[in-house]
């Protein structure tokens, strides 16, 4: 092999990679300017912009956006803006005759054509049940109302006009047939075999790399427990607050460390006055007390959209460290989500809950008392998990079980279900027992059996 050969293979790889590189930030600035744009036509803000694929997943966040409307176009424009240059990119192809630059835009277009196929499918597929509720396409259904497969057959449309754009305008057929000649013809001389399949080689790396940055870019992935925010505050009373916006559902976990020489409460608080799901207040505290704290958590909780605050109400002096983190709430953490809204809303039945394997064992309308005994279950050698929830009005109740004289707490305080607590092997009977003080509520209990 040539000096110059070899020369014209490492030129040939190092644009086709920087080609790579280039069509998957390009597609990923036009999916996220999307949304960043819907979010400033409607007069939101852009806090965050991120397009550093080799980083994280492509993603923005925004503020200023509470109507589902207005939601639901910010969740469209991401998949709808790229393809807005189509048109443009797709009368360009029969003009170009650069060989590399025609294989770049074949390699856009295929992505484009990917993000309308994927669309479609994920519309479909949510219309027959599946759990996607982090893509794009379903916060748009569930934000405007759509039928999903009125969107699948929209997108579906979409496709087909594409495909007609390519064929009468992109001329795409006459394009792929020129493209193969010029395969042939730089592989023709036997010395630019090699050339020629490195080439074809990075080409097909092009269009598997635009789909794959298309998938990652639409299905992050759940990070580990991590805190982005740092907050350091000197406080010195009564109250002084961090304030934030949640523009999606998701999980917030917060560590701290606090000195203190008085009496100190911190707490989370819905500043839209809008009820917690897992206590049903608007506000929640972290922690109540006078002592120094060297390290705490509170962490896991779901929040949904609105604005939030972390309140610091103290009489004396201080200073607190906080380290506030986000990720991507599980289905077991939205199903449980799902579950406390209904249960808030008094919409809760013994259908609601679908956990596969789960019975219901006992439902009642609570009365007062205290220690009273539900059901018993007789000694087992397997593990036993049961589901428990609350639906109504109490002051204060409690849900504890009873087995080898070991006493579980599965329900009290202001917390309103438990899912899948696990009970251990015992001889003895077990039974569930109840205090409850000024109820006006219902209580289901379901029981899975581990075979």
């Amino acid at each position: 092999m040539t000096s110059t050969l070899r020369k014209n293979i490492w030129l040939g790889s190092l644009i086709s990679i920087g080609s790579v590189v280039a069509i998957i930030f390009l597609y990923a600035v036009a999916h996220e300017g999307g949304h960043a744009l819907a979010v400033l036509l409607f007069g939101g803000e852009v806090t965050r912009f991120e397009v550093n694929f080799l980083r994280s997943s492509p993603s923005i966040s925004y503020i200023g956006i509470v109507r589902p409307l207005q939601k639901a176009m910010v969740s469209l424009a991401g998949p709808i803006f790229p393809l807005l240059f189509m048109p443009f990119l797709v009368r360009l192809l029969p003009k170009t005759k650069n060989l590399i630059l025609r294989s770049a835009l074949l390699s856009l277009l295929s992505a484009l054509l990917f993000t309308i196929v994927s669309s479609m499918i994920i519309a479909a597929a949510y219309g027959l049940g599946a759990q996607l509720s982090r893509e794009d396409i379903v916060k748009f259904i569930s934000y405007s109302g759509a039928h999903p497969f009125a969107v699948a057959g929209a997108f579906l449309l979409l496709l087909v006009l594409s495909a007609v754009l390519l064929v009468k305008v992109g001329r795409i057929m006459e394009v792929l047939h020129a493209l193969g000649q010029d395969l042939r013809r730089i592989a023709s001389p036997a010395k630019h075999v090699v050339r020629a399949k490195v080439f074809t080689i990075l080409v097909v790396l092009v269009i598997g790399a635009i789909a794959l940055s298309n998938a990652v870019s639409r299905t992050p992935s759940n990070s580990a427990l991590s805190f982005q925010t740092k907050l350091s505050l000197d406080f010195f009373g009564p109250t002084q607050i961090y304030a934030f916006q949640v523009s999606e559902p998701t999980t917030y976990n917060f560590m701290y460390s606090l000195n203190t020489d008085s009496k100190v409460t911190l707490r989370l608080t819905n500043l839209d006055g809008i009820p917690l799901p897992f206590n049903n207040e608007t506000s929640i505290v972290m922690y109540q007390g006078g002592e120094d704290v060297q390290q705490a958590y509170f962490t896991g909780f779901l929040l949904s959209e609105g604005n939030y605050a972390v309140e610091m109400i103290t009489a004396g002096q201080g200073s607190i460290k906080m380290q506030i983190g986000t990720e991507e709430p599980g289905p077991a953490q939205l199903q449980y989500h799902a579950l406390l809204e209904r249960i808030n809303a008094g919409t809760f039945t013994a259908e609601s809950y679908h956990e596969p394997g789960y019975e219901l064992i006992h439902h009642e309308q609570v009365k007062p008392g205290t220690d009273q005994l539900l059901v018993t279950l007789p000694g087992t050698k397997n593990q036993r998990q049961a589901s428990v929830f609350i639906v109504g009005d109490y002051k204060d109740v409690e849900v504890v079980y009873v087995a080898d004289g070991e006493r579980r707490t599965l329900l009290n305080g202001f917390f309103r279900a438990t899912i899948g607590y696990g009970l251990p092997a015992h001889q003895s009977i077990g039974e569930f027992r109840l205090t409850a003080v000024d109820p006006n509520a219902e209580l289901y209990l379901f029981l899975h059996e581990d075979e």
